[in-house]
Formats: structure tokens, C-alpha cells, sequence
């Protein structure tokens, strides 16, 4: 591998396969892809691993893929780029649930065919993330996207390792996506529809508010020691900024907060600025 090559992608996705493509499919589509039948039978009937060596024979450069598979091989070609690690980040409706096995599916065919140097393929389902309560989309959904993304991020081997395609999803989720992009210093890319190609986002003044530390300084001292504290005990006027940082465990019936891996990422940067501070 190339010194400096990304080698993990995190991919938010949205309903163009299953709702775009899938769902319209018929006989006689004038842009349907040769065995629609076989695709559309698979489809019908939830079969994903027959719908995914399906749409494997497919060029993964058409359409009818998915603005998902198309954004991923026309990344492929990004001279930053060794994909090893792919990984999506579904939201909490049964479709996308169901994208999200039918994409995994799919990229391990090709694992096992053209992506020889794939690894490994998963797919997260962002709890909250849905349209139908937008209270807990905003207060759970978007959070959890946060934390399902650092968790990606801090397993792939940090942010250094990782780009992120915001091209499918709620335009919440895109925004979100594109700003941990951002702070992190990590390539984002995105497709629109009408789009060529994929662009990636210039590099924006947008950083980590490090006023958090000075306000919750010892709270998160004893969480990047490993202590977890339940909801009584942290209350419930908990900065919404610092609860990003933080994400929620079973302590036996008990809800308890602990660092999240973005929360580590924060104090690690945070720990690399003032090492950088110091530097004579």
C-alpha cells in the first residue's frame, strides 16, 4: 500500500437501489438490465444473496446499481484510495435495513471476484435515524450517527485511514456526515444525481469546540479513565455538545454513559494540539 493511501470508506445510504430501481422494476422497462426477471423474483421475495450475485453481473457503473455502488467504483479510482475496509451506515426502517444486507451481500461477491484486496464488508443500522419521530431523529438519530461513524472510524485505524461518501441518505444525515468529515480532516464525497462524477469537499475552517473540555474538564477526565456514569448522576441539564462525545450502555437496567470512540477522538486531538503547542 501506498504511504499516505486511505484504506477504509464509511458510506451513508439512502433508498435509490430498493425504491429508484428495485421497486420500479418491470418487463418492459426500457432501461432494465438483461435476467430482470431473476432480479426482480429475487427482489420480490427477499432473497438477497440471489439479488446480489445478480447485480454482480452487472456493471457496477450503471444506474440501476445505486448512486452507493456507483460512488464507490468511481472512488475506486481516487489515487488516495486502497480500499480495504467498507462499511454502511444504514437508517432505522426495515428497507434501508434490508439495503444495507443486499449492499453487503453484494460487495462480498465481488470480494471473492474483483475487490481482491477487500477485507472486510458491514453495515451498522443508526438506531433513532428514521421519519417517522423527528424529535428522536434529532436527539437520538443524528448522535447516533456520530458515534456509529467514530466507531468505524477509531476500528479502521483513525481517521488517517478513512474517507466517508455522504452521497445517500437523509440530507440531515448528509450534512452530518459531511461535517465529521470535516473536523476530522477526512475526504468526503458526494454525487448528486445529475452529477458527472463525484466531487469531494474543499477543506473548510471547521474544527472541534474545545471549549467543551474547559467546561466538562474533570467529567471527561474520569470518563477517558473508564468511568461510567448513569443518567442520575450526570442529570438532566448534560450539554448537548458534550453528549455527542458520550454514548449509552445497559448498566442492568440502568442507562449509563461512557466515552464514545469520537469522544477518544476528541481528546486525542485535543492532546495532539497541545503536544503541537508545545513544540519549540
Amino acid at each position: 500500500m501506498a504511504q499516505g493511501r486511505r484504506t477504509a470508506l464509511i458510506c451513508t445510504v439512502g433508498t435509490s437501489l430498493f425504491d429508484g430501481n428495485l421497486a420500479r422494476l418491470s418487463g418492459d422497462a426500457p432501461d432494465a438490465p438483461e435476467r430482470r426477471e431473476a432480479i426482480r423474483s429475487a427482489y420480490e421475495n427477499k432473497r438477497w444473496a440471489d439479488l446480489a450475485r445478480e447485480m454482480a453481473q452487472i456493471d457496477p457503473t450503471d444506474r440501476f446499481c445505486s448512486a452507493e455502488i456507483n460512488t464507490i467504483e468511481e472512488a475506486r479510482k481516487k489515487n488516495w484510495l486502497d480500499l480495504r475496509h467498507l462499511a454502511f451506515l444504514v437508517s432505522d426502517t426495515p428497507k434501508r435495513r434490508n439495503t444495507g444486507a443486499l449492499l453487503k451481500k453484494y460487495f462480498e461477491v465481488r470480494k471473492g471476484r474483483d475487490l481482491p484486496d477487500l477485507q472486510a464488508v458491514e453495515y451498522a443500522v443508526v438506531e433513532q435515524l428514521q421519519d417517522t419521530d423527528p424529535k428522536h431523529f434529532r436527539t437520538r438519530g443524528l448522535r447516533n450517527l456520530i458515534r456509529r461513524a467514530g466507531e468505524y472510524i477509531e476500528r479502521f485505524g483513525g481517521p488517517e485511514c478513512a474517507a466517508i461518501d455522504a452521497t445517500g441518505g437523509y440530507k440531515a444525515q448528509i450534512a452530518v456526515a459531511v461535517v465529521l468529515g470535516q473536523v476530522l480532516s477526512i475526504p468526503v464525497m458526494y454525487k448528486h444525481e445529475r452529477f458527472p462524477a463525484i466531487i469531494e469537499f474543499p477543506p473548510l475552517p471547521i474544527a472541534f469546540d474545545y471549549t467543551v473540555l474547559g467546561a466538562n474538564a474533570a467529567l471527561l477526565a474520569a470518563f477517558e479513565r473508564g468511568t461510567a456514569f448513569s443518567s442520575d448522576e450526570l442529570g438532566d441539564a448534560i450539554d448537548e455538545k458534550l453528549r455527542v462525545l458520550l454514548t449509552e450502555v445497559d448498566g442492568n437496567g440502568t442507562v449509563l454513559f461512557e466515552l464514545s470512540p469520537l469522544g477518544q477522538i476528541y481528546l486525542n486531538r485535543l492532546s495532539d494540539a497541545e503536544s503541537e503547542a508545545r513544540r519549540p
